[in-house]
């Protein structure tokens, strides 16, 4: 499970690097939003990388369901919203 954790926040860094970089390199990005959420996103791996070794296998594991499954709903109903909009 930790392996799994950490190769999926891998990959949700390397996505969001790269269309960080995009829209900072095509001049669509306000630094003045984007740098306090950089730097959440950065302290929150640093805890969650600390956390993640003293948290059990199944409890971990759960805890990544319940988060994405928050996740998925959200973006759910974002995209309903947006449809009815």
């Amino acid at each position: 499970m930790h392996s799994i954790v950490a190769t999926s926040l891998m990959v949700v860094a390397l996505v969001s690097a790269f269309a960080a970089a995009s829209a900072a390199l095509t001049g669509r990005m306000d630094f003045a939003i984007a740098w306090p959420f950089a730097l959440g996103a950065l302290i929150g791996m640093l805890i969650g990388r600390a956390l993640a070794p003293r948290i059990a296998g199944p409890k971990l594991q759960q805890g990544f369901a319940v988060f994405a499954a928050i996740v998925a709903v959200g973006l759910i109903v974002k995209t309903l919203l947006a449809v009815h909009a």
